[in-house]
Parts: C-alpha cells; sequence; structure tokens
C-alpha cells in the first residue's frame, strides 16, 4: 500500500538526488520556494517523492488563474493573492512501482497526489508559518506546471487538476481547489503564527514601514 510521510534531512537528500538524476527537468526545486517533501512509501521502503513550493512567479494575470499581491486581490487585478497557491514542483516515482517493474502499483503516482492534497495544506503551514494573518494566507489553490514536450497532463487529469492555461512556450499550468483547513487546524496554525520568531520579526518590519510612510505623508 502506498503511503506518504514527510521527508526528513536524509530522505530530502535522497529524494533530490532522484529529482536531479531522473526527473526530466534534472534540478532541485529552488529553497527560496520553501519547499516540503513527502516521501513515496511502498511497505516501508521510498519509492517516489513529491515536492511542494511556492511558486517560482509571483503573479499571474492572464488565464484561468490570476494571483498576485493581497493589493491586486483588493483591486480586482488577481483571484487570489500568492499566499494562497501552492506548486506541486516535483513528482518523481521509482520504476520498479511503475508498469512493468516487479513492484508495480496501479496509478502509483495518483495515488501518491491524491493523499498529499488530504495533508498539504496543513503540513505545509505547520512547516511554513504564515507571516500576516490579517491578509489572505490559507491555501486555496494547488498549481502545477507541465512541460508540453514531456508530458501531456494524464496524471493531473487523473487526480481532478484541470488546464488554466498554456503559454507560448507549450507550459500548460494545471490547477486544483485545495481543501479548506479543520477548525482545529487553522486555529493552530494561527497559534504557531504568534509565536514565531519569524513570523513576528516580519511583522514588526511590516508594521514599522506602515508608520514610515504614515510619518512621510504627514
Amino acid at each position: 500500500m502506498i503511503t506518504l510521510s514527510i521527508a526528513t534531512e536524509s530522505d530530502r537528500r535522497w529524494a533530490n538526488d532522484q529529482v536531479c538524476a531522473y526527473h526530466y527537468l534534472r534540478r532541485p526545486v529552488d529553497v527560496r520556494c520553501s519547499v516540503l517533501t513527502y516521501v513515496v512509501l511502498l511497505d516501508g521502503d521510498r519509492v517516489g517523492c513529491l515536492m511542494y513550493g511556492r511558486p517560482e512567479s509571483t503573479a499571474c494575470y492572464s488565464g484561468e488563474l490570476t494571483y498576485g499581491s493581497p493589493d491586486d486581490v483588493l483591486s480586482g487585478r488577481a483571484q487570489f493573492s500568492r499566499w494562497e497557491l501552492l506548486n506541486l514542483a516535483r513528482v518523481w516515482r521509482d520504476p520498479v512501482v511503475q508498469r512493468g517493474g516487479d513492484r508495480y502499483v496501479h496509478s502509483a503516482a495518483s495515488q501518491a497526489i491524491a493523499l498529499s492534497m488530504k495533508r498539504v495544506v496543513y503540513d505545509y503551514l505547520t512547516r511554513y508559518h504564515p507571516i500576516n494573518l490579517a491578509q489572505p494566507w490559507q491555501i486555496r489553490r494547488i498549481i502545477s506546471y507541465c512541460d508540453t514536450r514531456h508530458h501531456t497532463g494524464t496524471i493531473y487529469r487523473a487526480t481532478g487538476f484541470s488546464l488554466a492555461r498554456t503559454n507560448e512556450r507549450g507550459i500548460q499550468t494545471w490547477v486544483r481547489a485545495a481543501r479548506s483547513l479543520r477548525t482545529h487546524e487553522q486555529q493552530q496554525i494561527e497559534k504557531l503564527s504568534d509565536q514565531s520568531v519569524r513570523s513576528r520579526r516580519y511583522r514588526a518590519l511590516q508594521q514599522s514601514s506602515v508608520i514610515q510612510q504614515m510619518s512621510m505623508a504627514l
């Protein structure tokens, strides 16, 4: 049976090694995207990985999914704040569980993605706490990119994604609604954010910037 676990440091190194060696992009996700890695397990053995992170692009104003800054949302320029999106940036599965492999699992990748969708909205925000709870911070949409030179998007259709746009280079953006946080999950994340040294530091900087702007306007 396919299961998932959040990667330990050792798992993370293993997953990056597999992605660099075998994923068609041949590189890990940029650490600036604040990556959360899941290890895909079969009877306790590592047979794949999923990597989630913030989109590298901070804004998109075309297609079926638009996002940008909180001000873009207020003005109607974008549907979502970029903080409401997560990117499923890497999906890799060992050939051993693919068709023809010694431990073939039907739809292993789809199973793993479906399991991660149930968890990632909470797991991610407990790892990377929201900074400003006064602005949109809950994850509303999961996106993923598909290079049509290598893939046809079958795995996204199978896991409930819909096509949002295709750019001039043939890169497709697929999107799926994320589940809502349960009450106790939201309360836990809010508590973690309030206690986080990092979040407190950024909130203080934001407040200082606002005060400075108000002083300059007087």
